[in-house]
């Protein structure tokens, strides 16, 4: 886990868990740890996918695609005003 300064913001990478390589167009899913759901997206062709304008606090992301199991974050930690980048391996 890294942390840069820059705008609320997370920034994700979505990989298969046995090449390594990108994964497009997984539905991910963001929620706080109230459990609120916060927003959803699509990774793009690079397997990357951004939620930006959150606030400080915990949150956890579910990832979904057609022929992978599910994944569900542990709780990420993003502090205000911080950008926080990740890598997930996504297990077929």
């Amino acid at each position: 886990l890294c942390s840069k300064a820059a705008a609320r913001s997370a920034s994700r990478i979505a990989v298969d868990s046995v090449t390594r390589d990108p994964l497009p167009d997984l539905l991910v899913t963001l929620v706080d740890s109230a459990a609120n759901f916060l927003g959803a997206a699509r990774t793009s062709e690079r397997g990357r996918f951004v939620f930006t304008g959150r606030g400080g606090g915990f949150y956890a992301l579910d990832l979904r695609a057609i022929g992978f199991k599910r994944l569900t974050s542990p709780w990420i930690p993003l502090a205000a005003n911080a950008t926080v980048e990740v890598t997930l391996s996504v297990v077929r």
